[in-house]
């Protein structure tokens, strides 16, 4: 039998990133979940650059801001927030704009961490624009979902 442990929100913030990265630093992660919108993304990826061994999910989540700017992304941004729409599952959203934004968190990931995420998914319907664009991020990425 194996037991996989994963540390979830890596990349929340440089302050969370601590208490995951002694975790795996003392080997009880296995498998790392990362958010790619949050203010400790690029702190996390620099940092699991040196595990290269650990699996990698992506948090598809969308928590944070987004990475082409809202002004980039407006039918995903919230100004109130400051970051993204809490209803992404909306059928208002642009999927030309979510597909934007999807590919510009890989290409940050790929760029800092050398690799795509391994494994994903999201609780966001395939049939709504935000969730088809999330489908096909995954397929060009060749990312192991759930929806594929």
């Amino acid at each position: 039998m194996k037991l996989v442990i994963r540390a979830d929100d890596i990349g929340y913030s440089n302050v969370c990133n601590i208490g995951s990265f002694e975790a795996i630093d003392h080997g009880v992660v296995t498998s790392a979940d990362i958010m790619l919108d949050t203010p400790g993304t690029v702190d996390a990826l620099e940092r699991l650059r040196n595990y290269p061994w650990l699996s990698i999910g992506w948090h598809t989540h969308f928590w944070g801001t987004p990475v082409l700017g809202g002004e980039n992304v407006p039918t995903l941004f919230d100004p109130a927030r400051d970051g993204f729409r809490t209803d992404l599952d909306a059928s208002d959203i642009s999927f030309d704009e979510a597909l934007a934004e999807c590919r510009a968190q890989m290409e940050l990931c790929v760029k800092i961490l050398g690799r795509a995420p391994d494994v994903g998914g999201s609780m966001v319907s395939t049939d709504t624009p935000f969730g088809r664009a999330l489908a096909q991020v995954h397929e060009e990425y060749l990312i192991v979902t759930d929806y594929m």
